[in-house]
């Protein structure tokens, strides 16, 4: 499959379509591309979407996330761990960021580093670099169809 390019002449259409309410998923969508290369396109070119999310409406919206994620540490504190562990090799200089690498799956820009033989100490940095839209799609279970 080609890989999509985003062009300047876009911004208009882009950021229409955004004040309309769409949300960045649905734009990125429609242009064939992540929403990690569509914020990062975007940033690049100084223009701000808003993300019309349900779940990040108002303050209510941040204080669920901000719980949710401290819950899902607490539960598990082995993915705290690997995720600190990858955090200190990337201080250290022994992975690079993530967002400096290309996705395993697609040529997008990488999102996060994705530990995929699980949390256990043997496992913490082997990690495969991901794109947002991959990351979502290999912890639904669906990875095997992420071949772009």
């Amino acid at each position: 499959m080609a890989k999509k390019v985003l062009y300047p002449e876009m911004l208009a259409e882009i950021t229409k379509l955004n004040t309309d309410g769409l949300t960045i998923g649905s734009i990125a969508a429609r242009y064939g591309v992540c929403s990690t290369t569509l914020s990062s396109f975007c940033k690049r070119n100084n223009v701000a979407l808003i993300n019309h999310s349900p779940r990040y409406a108002g303050i209510e919206g941040v204080l669920h996330q901000k719980e949710r994620h401290l819950r899902r540490h607490i539960q598990n504190p082995a993915l705290r761990k690997a995720r600190y562990a990858v955090y200190v090799a990337i201080k250290q200089g022994k992975l690079p960021k993530a967002r400096d690498c290309v996705c395993l799956y697609c040529d997008n820009m990488a999102y996060v580093w994705h530990h995929h033989k699980g949390y256990a100490k043997e496992n913490w940095l082997d990690v495969i670099p991901v794109c947002s839209k991959h990351h979502g799609l290999i912890h639904k279970g669906v990875h095997n169809r992420c071949q772009d």
